[in-house]
């Protein structure tokens, strides 16, 4: 982040500040390891369930109208956008993460973030109070977390060690605090996403955005 709090990208070989996103104070010089991020199209929201979906309905921590905004449907069911199966490989920790900003959720909703395959890792967050809640963990839960981005924008993200190689997928879902995840939609509640990134590591790095395939960040 600079100082504004926009996400910017910095060139091979260029030094990278880093700046408090929210209060814009400097950080010093930003240093990571190499990571790669395996979300193949980091700005769409994509594979629809219960849910229809608004392209470039808000402004992104990038400065762009880039955040696509996911809404429940009328049906009874789940209601979520998830990405496409990964081959997750065993003994190895993934972190997945992903901007989200309240786009008119009722009183009851709250975002579900949620990785899931064989078993399930998740947590409840409510963007309009910054609760997190029902935590769900299983062998291999490693931590989770919710940065605040500025503009009412966070970055939440789960980490878990896959313990059988298996598929996984990643899920921006919708939740009610009283029927669960199984619920009739009222039509109009979302949420607004954008930068969705799942990497090898127990904690997220910065944004590695994505086109059409994986791309590496050198260290």
């Amino acid at each position: 982040d600079d100082a504004q709090g926009v996400v910017r990208r910095g060139g091979s070989g260029v030094p990278r500040i880093d700046h408090e996103p929210v209060t814009g104070e400097c950080k010093g010089l930003l240093i990571e390891e190499a990571r790669t991020n395996l979300t193949v199209n980091s700005q769409v929201a994509t594979g629809s369930t219960g849910t229809a979906a608004t392209s470039d309905a808000a402004l992104a921590p990038d400065g762009t109208m880039s955040m696509d905004f996911i809404y429940e449907d009328t049906t009874t069911g789940e209601h979520y956008a998830q990405d496409r199966n990964y081959a997750a490989a065993a003994g190895t920790t993934y972190c997945f993460s992903v901007f989200i900003k309240d786009g008119g959720l009722a009183t009851d909703r709250r975002y579900y973030h949620r990785i899931a395959g064989a078993a399930v890792t998740a947590f409840l967050f409510n963007p309009t109070t910054q609760d997190i809640s029902g935590l769900v963990t299983i062998s291999g839960y490693v931590d989770h977390g919710v940065i605040p981005c500025g503009n009412g924008v966070f970055r939440v993200w789960i980490a878990y060690t896959a313990q059988t190689s298996t598929n996984v997928v990643n899920r921006s879902q919708l939740d009610t605090t009283v029927a669960g995840p199984i619920y009739t939609g009222d039509g109009t509640s979302g949420i607004y996403i954008w930068g969705a990134q799942l990497e090898a590591g127990a904690f997220p790095t910065s944004y590695i955005p994505t086109a059409g395939s994986a791309v590496t960040r050198a260290a």
